[in-house]
């Protein structure tokens, strides 16, 4: 807390308990009551959370979302950073995949590599959308069934 003067009835801070912790995310999509929510620290741990509200889009479009924290919250501090990952009802269609399977070329477009046959790669150019902290989903470009490379992806591109 930084230090103030303040007069007689005048607030000056605030202290909070772990108990009381809150979680804002940024999220660019118009979350309802997200019925399923977790925090991920960098330690791995996995909070559960519970939908408190939302604001008004004003950082970049983002719109806040604040979530309480359900259960243990020991070892967490204000300010910590964490990666939320909620659940919607919205419904995707493609192939997820890690994002390290996407590159980008030189011309900006992104292209998975497919195997084809052996030691034999071909770009394919795709769509992809975000779909959490680790995957995406390539909604046009490659379809269910084909190898794809997901590992080292960026070193193939490199040789072409």
């Amino acid at each position: 807390m930084r230090a103030a003067w303040s007069t007689r009835g005048k607030r000056c801070g605030f202290a909070t308990g772990p108990k009381n912790l809150w979680v804002e995310a940024l999220s660019f999509d118009a979350l309802g009551a997200a019925e399923n929510a977790t925090a991920r620290l960098a330690d791995g741990r996995t909070l559960a959370l519970t939908y408190r509200g939302s604001g008004l889009a004003d950082r970049n479009q983002a719109i806040p979302v604040q979530f309480a924290i359900s259960g243990d919250t020991s070892g967490l501090r204000v300010g910590q950073f964490v990666t939320v990952q909620a659940a919607t009802n919205t419904e995707l269609q493609g192939l997820a995949l890690p994002r390290a399977a996407v590159v980008r070329t030189g011309n900006g477009q992104d292209v998975v590599y497919e195997h084809t046959s052996a030691e034999r790669y071909a770009a394919r150019q795709v769509r992809v959308t975000p779909l959490d902290g680790n995957r995406v989903l390539v909604a046009v470009g490659i379809g269910a069934g084909k190898r794809v490379v997901t590992q080292g992806a960026e070193l193939l591109d490199q040789v072409r």
